[in-house]
């Protein structure tokens, strides 16, 4: 999916594990963020309605239509969405190139 849209497969991974642990089940207790990607529901509604085109409730639970909309919204706004994380995220990336 990362590869089709023209998305970097380690960043995306780097920041869904950052943001949820690769859970599809989780969900900030602090605000609405929910699954892989931890989407916010004003974020969710208009990458699903604007990008996507989804009509419809699309659960923000489903890890498949949640990393969707995590690969398109990061191809489409770059990393800006996932900045507060970005301390996390830039490490994983860093430790991975140290790896090769």
């Amino acid at each position: 999916m990362a590869t089709q849209k023209g998305v970097s497969v380690p960043l995306a991974l780097a920041i869904a594990h950052c943001e949820s642990g690769l859970n599809p089940r989780a969900k900030n207790p602090n605000s609405t963020a929910s699954g892989v990607f931890q989407f916010i529901r004003s974020t969710w509604k208009y990458v699903t309605q604007d990008y996507l085109l989804w009509h419809g409730i699309q659960s923000v639970f489903d890890p498949k239509l949640n990393i969707i909309a995590g690969v398109t919204l990061l191809k489409e706004e770059g990393v800006k969405p996932w900045e507060s994380s970005r301390h996390c995220w830039s490490k994983r990336l860093a430790s991975q190139k140290n790896m090769v």
